[in-house]
């Protein structure tokens, strides 16, 4: 795989979910890696995976203000 898929940058795919902690628990659950702890970005909270071929997945769960 090329090094570039593998970087936390632009090189990545991001997929919305409505609830992002109850999609990690599945996840962890599933054996999938984190790369990172969930971080607070703007309108969104956001963390990073590791994909199949080591390519780097994002989810994201946008909020409004009165949701955090």
């Amino acid at each position: 795989m090329p090094r570039e898929l593998a970087r936390l940058e632009f090189n990545h795919i991001c997929f919305a979910t409505g609830d992002l902690d109850a999609t990690l628990v599945r996840l962890r659950d599933g054996g999938v890696q984190v790369r990172n702890e969930v971080v607070d970005l703007h309108d969104r909270r956001s963390v990073f995976l590791v994909g199949p071929g080591g390519v780097t997945i994002e989810l994201a769960e946008w909020v409004t203000s009165t949701d955090r």
